[in-house]
């Protein structure tokens, strides 16, 4: 059974935190048997997240990156070659194609939440998208652990 990992911040980095996710993401691999990576794949948080993952597979083959996406889109056929390079998989969350596209991200996020060990959070307000996903993962009772905190 795989050791799941999601991880949820802002649109944009306000900081550096290449190094802080790198021994996070080593930690949960080496200590936490963690094997899949979830990602949402929709800003810069998300970049350096997948950008790590696929870094520590160079020295871990066995780990996976999948993108979630809340919703089918051209864009999956229009850049195969890109998401088949850059992911382990790409799957659509049912769940989130069931509601209005508005409400969609955030049954994704869900989703995503409800389905991994831990969750890897990167905010630095109280508001918006990552911040309610990790208020979620809490209300959960997740592992979550915070990098670069305010």
């Amino acid at each position: 059974m795989s050791v799941v990992c999601c991880g949820f911040g802002h649109r944009f980095l306000f900081t550096n935190i290449e190094l802080e996710l790198d021994e996070v993401i080593e930690k949960l691999i080496t200590e936490n048997g963690v094997d899949v990576f979830y990602t949402g794949g929709m800003g810069q948080f998300d970049e350096q997240f997948t950008n790590t993952v696929r870094k520590a597979k160079l020295k871990h083959n066995h780990i996976s990156i999948i993108l979630i996406k809340p919703y089918f889109s051209n864009e999956l056929n229009t850049n195969k070659e890109y998401y088949n390079y850059r992911y382990d998989d790409v799957m659509v969350c049912e769940e989130s194609e069931l509601v209005h596209p508005k409400a969609a991200i955030k049954k994704r996020n869900r989703w995503m939440i409800d389905e991994c060990d831990f969750v890897i959070g990167y905010i630095q307000r109280d508001h918006g998208g990552a911040y309610d996903a990790i208020q979620y993962a809490k209300r959960m009772k997740k592992q979550v652990i915070m990098v670069s905190k305010k």
